[in-house]
């Protein structure tokens, strides 16, 4: 198996056995697996000039041959089609996703296969391995190659080189947005933005919420305004509102003023509350019914939720007041004729917390009764919002999990 580190810059025979010049490099499409190359560059006397695969016989670390004699006028400059891809000038040294690990890797070399009259594109090594090859050191790396990724669990996008090459995000998007938010985090700000604007609103948004609070600000700020709305629509109100809480009063009122006009509403109410408060904490739309409504109500509602893209833990109670009276869980929901009034089977009593209570307070009132939802509420006892276990598990868990400490707030 060569590797293209080995064969570039080896001499280039004629059928006559006429040196011609070297080989720079050999030219691919990526619009087929495991693509065969499609050409050679040979660097000759009078400047480079690219030979079809049909006329090259073999290429070898000792050398490339031609089927031919050479004939200067037989060949034309290379191509400089976007569609094609020059694998030592457009991959090697070039970050791409390994989908297989979940991680984003250099390239340090890249591995062909001979299949019949073809010579085909294997994977790409990211390892030392490759490295010492590409050096003239490939003697310490061993006969064997390091680990190779199979360059069908490779994606080469936009935002991870400079010269577009045309490959599908579509495994990037079947990966867990933690995994893509993972990748992500590894890139430069304007690759990030190329990135998440390459895929789904949805899956964008998912991905934007696991992203490190420091990286979170920065990568919308690169985005295009109008696909950096779309992606706050499709959060959570609280996770948008955090990161708009992060960017400059004027970028953060630009992105507000082209979102949906409902979720910016949620926004704006959110933003008034301080950040490290049970207010700042809670999203703004837990599912509520009024007292005097039935279970089939209440199902309704949460159908309606997880129509809009919204999570339902619960369905609380309101009186006609507004204030918190009660609240439904899901197993209720499912074992209750559907006719019974909610205020005969709601649970009452709750825990609350209130909107100025410090995030401490609410992890500690979370903790210590074990709820994964807790509604909270103004000083008249009116519902407000609600806060998940999740959003507290984010007080601590970037300080173990993701190695950062929390942002330092005024």
């Amino acid at each position: 198996m060569p590797f293209v580190s080995q064969v570039r810059g080896r001499p280039v025979f004629d059928a006559d056995g006429a040196r011609v010049g070297v080989l720079r490099d050999l030219v691919i499409t990526t619009e087929v697996p495991y693509p065969p190359v499609l050409s050679i560059v040979v660097g000759g006397d009078k400047g480079e000039f690219s030979v079809p695969w049909r006329d090259v016989a073999s290429v070898t670390p000792k050398g490339a041959a031609l089927r031919r004699r050479y004939n200067a006028s037989a060949y034309r400059p290379p191509s400089e089609d976007d569609d094609l891809v020059w694998l030592g000038r457009d991959v090697m040294d070039r970050q791409i996703v390994d989908t297989e690990g979940v991680k984003l890797v250099r390239v340090n070399d890249v591995a062909l296969t001979p299949l019949n009259d073809e010579m085909r594109v294997a994977g790409v090594d990211a390892t030392t391995a490759g490295l010492l090859r590409r050096v003239g050191l490939g003697r310490l790396a061993g006969r064997r190659p390091g680990r190779l990724i199979d360059w069908e669990q490779v994606d080469i996008g936009p935002a991870l080189s400079e010269l577009h090459l045309r490959v599908p995000y579509d495994r990037l998007r079947r990966m867990h947005p933690a995994d893509i938010a993972s990748i992500v985090s590894q890139m430069s700000p304007g690759e990030a933005a190329d990135v998440l604007e390459a895929l789904d609103d949805e899956t964008a948004a998912r991905a934007m919420a696991e992203l490190p609070e420091e990286k979170q600000a920065v990568v919308l700020s690169a985005m295009e305004p109008e696909e950096a709305a779309d992606v706050l629509d499709e959060m959570d109100p609280d996770e948008a509102a955090d990161v708009l809480g992060d960017l400059t009063e004027e970028r953060a009122q630009e992105l507000m003023e082209l979102m949906a006009p409902e979720a910016a509403s949620e926004v704006r109410e959110l933003l008034a509350y301080p950040e490290d408060t049970a207010g700042g904490l809670m999203n703004s739309g837990p599912v509520a019914v009024a007292e005097e409504a039935t279970i089939g109500d209440a199902v309704e509602a949460v159908r309606t939720a997880r129509a809009e893209g919204d999570e339902a833990g619960e369905v609380y109670v309101l009186d006609e007041e507004g204030r918190l009276a009660g609240a439904l869980s899901l197993l209720v929901l499912l074992t209750t004729p559907a006719d019974t009034g909610v205020a005969l089977v709601m649970e009452r009593g709750l825990r609350t917390v209130r909107t100025a209570d410090p995030e401490e307070e609410v992890a500690r009132t979370m903790v210590h009764y074990g709820l994964l939802t807790v509604p909270v509420v103004d000083d008249e006892g009116r519902l407000k919002g609600a806060v998940r276990i999740g959003d507290v598990i984010d007080l601590f868990a970037p300080r173990v999990w993701h190695g950062r400490p929390r942002r330092q707030r005024e």
